[in-house]
Protein backbone atom coordinates (compact mmCIF):
# COMPACT_ATOMS: atom_id res chain seq x y z
CA UNK A 1 0.00 0.00 0.00
CA UNK A 2 1.19 3.50 -0.83
CA UNK A 3 2.30 5.56 2.16
CA UNK A 4 1.22 9.19 1.98
CA UNK A 5 2.98 12.11 3.60
CA UNK A 6 0.99 13.81 6.38
CA UNK A 7 0.50 16.89 4.17
CA UNK A 8 -1.11 14.75 1.47
CA UNK A 9 -3.29 13.07 4.07
CA UNK A 10 -4.49 16.52 5.21
CA UNK A 11 -5.46 17.30 1.61
CA UNK A 12 -7.46 14.08 1.43
CA UNK A 13 -9.27 15.00 4.64
CA UNK A 14 -10.26 18.46 3.41
CA UNK A 15 -11.14 17.59 -0.21
CA UNK A 16 -14.87 17.63 0.50
CA UNK A 17 -17.45 20.30 1.33
CA UNK A 18 -18.05 18.89 4.83
CA UNK A 19 -16.31 16.20 6.82
CA UNK A 20 -17.73 13.49 9.02
CA UNK A 21 -16.61 13.24 12.68
CA UNK A 22 -14.08 10.50 11.86
CA UNK A 23 -12.42 12.63 9.18
CA UNK A 24 -12.37 15.65 11.49
CA UNK A 25 -10.65 13.56 14.16
CA UNK A 26 -8.08 12.34 11.63
CA UNK A 27 -7.48 15.95 10.58
CA UNK A 28 -6.92 16.97 14.22
CA UNK A 29 -4.38 14.16 14.62
CA UNK A 30 -2.55 15.22 11.48
CA UNK A 31 -2.48 18.85 12.63
CA UNK A 32 -0.82 17.71 15.85
CA UNK A 33 1.94 16.01 13.85
CA UNK A 34 5.02 17.72 12.46
CA UNK A 35 3.56 19.14 9.25
CA UNK A 36 5.55 21.01 6.64
CA UNK A 37 3.17 23.95 6.39
CA UNK A 38 4.92 25.49 3.37
CA UNK A 39 4.53 22.19 1.52
CA UNK A 40 0.89 21.85 2.62
CA UNK A 41 -0.05 25.37 1.53
CA UNK A 42 1.77 25.00 -1.80
CA UNK A 43 0.02 21.68 -2.47
CA UNK A 44 -3.38 23.14 -1.53
CA UNK A 45 -2.77 26.01 -3.97
CA UNK A 46 -1.59 23.62 -6.69
CA UNK A 47 -4.71 21.44 -6.29
CA UNK A 48 -7.04 24.46 -5.98
CA UNK A 49 -8.31 23.46 -2.54
CA UNK A 50 -6.95 26.38 -0.52
CA UNK A 51 -10.48 27.56 0.33
CA UNK A 52 -11.44 24.08 1.49
CA UNK A 53 -8.29 23.90 3.61
CA UNK A 54 -9.21 27.21 5.23
CA UNK A 55 -12.82 26.11 5.80
CA UNK A 56 -11.85 22.82 7.45
CA UNK A 57 -9.11 24.33 9.60
CA UNK A 58 -11.49 27.02 10.83
CA UNK A 59 -14.11 24.37 11.63
CA UNK A 60 -11.77 22.02 13.48
CA UNK A 61 -8.61 23.36 15.07
CA UNK A 62 -7.47 26.72 13.73
CA UNK A 63 -5.41 27.15 16.92
CA UNK A 64 -3.12 24.33 15.73
CA UNK A 65 -2.06 26.37 12.69
CA UNK A 66 1.22 28.28 13.12
CA UNK A 67 0.82 32.07 12.88
CA UNK A 68 2.91 32.40 9.69
CA UNK A 69 0.95 29.64 7.94
CA UNK A 70 -2.33 31.22 9.03
CA UNK A 71 -1.16 34.56 7.62
CA UNK A 72 -0.25 32.94 4.28
CA UNK A 73 -3.53 31.07 4.21
CA UNK A 74 -5.55 34.22 4.91
CA UNK A 75 -3.68 36.09 2.17
CA UNK A 76 -4.43 33.31 -0.34
CA UNK A 77 -8.09 33.27 0.71
CA UNK A 78 -8.38 37.04 0.24
CA UNK A 79 -6.83 36.84 -3.23
CA UNK A 80 -9.09 33.94 -4.21
CA UNK A 81 -12.22 35.69 -2.94
CA UNK A 82 -11.34 38.93 -4.75
CA UNK A 83 -10.73 37.02 -7.98
CA UNK A 84 -13.97 35.07 -7.67
CA UNK A 85 -15.98 38.22 -6.95
CA UNK A 86 -14.48 39.87 -10.03
CA UNK A 87 -15.29 36.84 -12.18
CA UNK A 88 -18.84 36.75 -10.79
CA UNK A 89 -19.29 40.40 -11.74
CA UNK A 90 -18.04 39.67 -15.26
CA UNK A 91 -20.43 36.73 -15.53
CA UNK A 92 -23.38 38.90 -14.48
CA UNK A 93 -22.42 41.54 -17.08
CA UNK A 94 -22.17 38.88 -19.76
CA UNK A 95 -25.52 37.36 -18.83
CA UNK A 96 -27.17 40.80 -18.99
CA UNK A 97 -25.62 41.42 -22.41
CA UNK A 98 -26.80 38.06 -23.69
CA UNK A 99 -30.28 38.61 -22.28
CA UNK A 100 -30.47 42.07 -23.87
CA UNK A 101 -29.76 40.38 -27.21
CA UNK A 102 -32.36 37.68 -26.59
CA UNK A 103 -29.74 34.95 -26.22
CA UNK A 104 -30.47 32.38 -23.56
CA UNK A 105 -27.53 31.19 -21.48
CA UNK A 106 -27.17 28.92 -18.50
CA UNK A 107 -23.87 29.27 -16.63
CA UNK A 108 -22.71 26.03 -15.07
CA UNK A 109 -19.01 26.53 -14.35
CA UNK A 110 -17.00 29.03 -12.36
CA UNK A 111 -18.98 30.90 -9.71
CA UNK A 112 -22.16 28.94 -10.46
CA UNK A 113 -20.44 25.61 -9.86
CA UNK A 114 -18.71 26.92 -6.72
CA UNK A 115 -22.02 28.11 -5.30
CA UNK A 116 -23.73 24.80 -6.09
CA UNK A 117 -20.90 22.63 -4.76
CA UNK A 118 -19.71 24.62 -1.73
CA UNK A 119 -22.44 27.09 -0.88
CA UNK A 120 -20.36 30.19 -1.66
CA UNK A 121 -18.31 31.63 -4.48
CA UNK A 122 -15.21 32.07 -2.33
Amino acid sequence: MLSLRPEDQVLLCIARPAADPETNERLRQLLDSDLDWNCLLAAAERHCVISLLHRHLAATTAAAVPAQALKQLQHAINENTNSNLFLTGELVKLLHLLQANKIQAIPFKGPTLALAAYGDIG
